[in-house]
């Protein structure tokens, strides 16, 4: 006689709640799955906050070791012409938004999120990401689809 679809959901359920209750966990024995995670950082950002300014563009690009231009140059509001994305160089993109209620505009950041298991490495057909032992995503251009074709 086979399982009914109710009967495997409640045997999933009781294994599931068992394993959350009592079972091994990476986090209960102190151990990651990712290494040593106590100097891990994250950072908050309140966007309904946001005004546009860009600075957190420049400051990503600094914090990144990259060689940002003169902060002046971010005060250009012109780039909000079109949506923009992650790059490169540039891991933090603010875009604008007309506002559904009238009024200001609004904001969003885009970033990268630097994540714990990226999708976009495993996904990368060129291998043109890597995943530096402190955390970051490091994304190597020369290896991309548009410079193997040219």
């Amino acid at each position: 006689m086979g399982v009914s679809r109710r009967g495997f959901l409640k045997t999933l359920s009781v294994i599931g709640t068992g394993t959350l209750a009592g079972g091994p966990s990476a986090r209960a024995s102190g151990t990651s799955p990712h290494g040593d995670r106590s100097n891990d950082m994250g950072v908050l950002v309140d966007v309904t906050k946001c005004i546009g300014c860009r600075r957190c563009e420049f400051a990503c690009q600094e914090a990144a070791g990259f060689d940002p231009p003169d902060i002046e140059s971010f005060e250009d509001k012109s780039v909000f012409s079109a949506q923009r994305r992650p790059v490169p160089r540039s891991h933090t993109v603010i875009n604008r938004y007309a506002n559904a209620e009238g009024g200001a505009p609004v904001y969003a950041k885009f970033n990268c999120l630097h994540c714990l298991d990226p999708s976009c490495y495993s996904a990368c057909l060129v291998t043109a990401f890597s995943k530096r032992a402190d955390g970051p995503m490091v994304y190597d251009a020369s290896r991309s689809w548009a410079a193997a074709a040219a």
